[in-house]
């Protein structure tokens, strides 16, 4: 941060932009584990009139951006409160985290100043533009918790999203960096939403979801690992491919890893035996079965319904 130029004055501890004993910004950031996920607390420190002003006029935001390098995890946290909850999935990250921390324009504004404006600037008023970067605050490098994990929460590696395109197929998978992309047409997109709103109301309608949509994908990425391994004659040749995927793609690094918790070795292929839509369904908990208990759930209610 200290050799960043900026064409307007911005609050940090490395420049005289602002007279320090006036203006003050810093979001304090603690680790926290809570079950399978990392918890990061922020407690914001401002303390300068212009920019508290700018907060509550909803013109200006604090930031906390956030990367993992190992897993390519890029995200940005937006938030107007002064202690914020940031929950990461540890499925998104290993190793090591880095935070950076800002304040930053929503919105233009004509006439930036600050009373707190270094006396060198007198007058001067600044022209700011969204997205301008208005405050730096401290950075973190934090390593993350190896307690964690990441894999108990298979399904975590799959997205659902919609192809607005009136002749895509009603499904479509395939595998983009660390996730596994499930496309539905609109009209699937849509019942899709219908299901998982539905999902606070009835407790196993979440693993029949699973099993309708995610099963499937999970078989077809399954079928397409075994294949390619089949083609190598030798373990060297698999072990690079085996190396290789789990650098290159992280929904290949948790299949694998819960693979070995169930015994099952990708290294040595010819002896799976198992067809791949059993290890899916072991790979997603048996979502079928669970799956298929939402119906007597249902009947169950509707049942007491009538009762009623």
């Amino acid at each position: 941060m200290a050799n960043k130029n900026y064409p307007h004055p911005v609050l940090n501890k490395f420049t005289d932009d602002f007279i320090h004993d006036q203006a003050r910004f810093d979001i304090l950031i603690s680790q926290k584990t809570e079950g399978h996920n990392y918890k990061l607390i922020c407690n914001v420190n401002l303390n300068e009139d212009n920019l508290e002003q700018l907060l509550k006029n909803d013109e200006v935001t604090f930031v906390v951006k956030l990367v993992c390098t190992a897993t390519r995890y890029r995200a940005v946290f937006e938030f107007n409160e002064l202690q914020k909850t940031i929950i990461l999935p540890s499925s998104d990250v290993e190793k090591k985290i880095e935070l950076s921390t800002f304040i930053i324009s929503k919105t233009t504004i004509e006439s930036y100043s600050s009373q707190a404006f270094n006396p060198d600037y007198e007058d001067a008023t600044f022209h700011i533009f969204a997205g301008d970067i208005l405050a730096e605050g401290s950075e973190y490098s934090m390593d993350v918790n190896k307690k964690i994990d990441p894999l108990t929460k298979v399904p975590s590696i799959f997205t659902i999203v919609s192809n607005s395109d009136k002749n895509s197929p009603p499904i479509d998978v395939q595998s983009i960096g660390n996730k596994i992309v499930i496309t539905l047409n609109s009209s699937n997109f849509e019942s899709y939403k219908k299901l998982k709103q539905l999902q606070n109301q009835y407790n196993q309608l979440a693993a029949l979801t699973s099993s309708i949509f995610i099963t499937p994908a999970m078989v077809m990425i399954l079928d397409d690992v075994r294949q390619e391994l089949s083609c190598l004659n030798d373990y060297d040749s698999i072990k690079e491919y085996i190396e290789e995927h789990e650098t290159e793609h992280r929904w290949f690094k948790v299949i694998n890893m819960k693979l070995k918790d169930l015994e099952i070795d990708l290294y040595d292929p010819e002896n799976i035996s198992d067809s791949s839509f059993v290890l899916a369904q072991k790979l997603l908990g048996d979502p079928l079965s669970n799956g298929l208990e939402f119906f007597e759930e249902l009947f169950s209610t509707q049942d007491e319904e009538e009762e009623v």
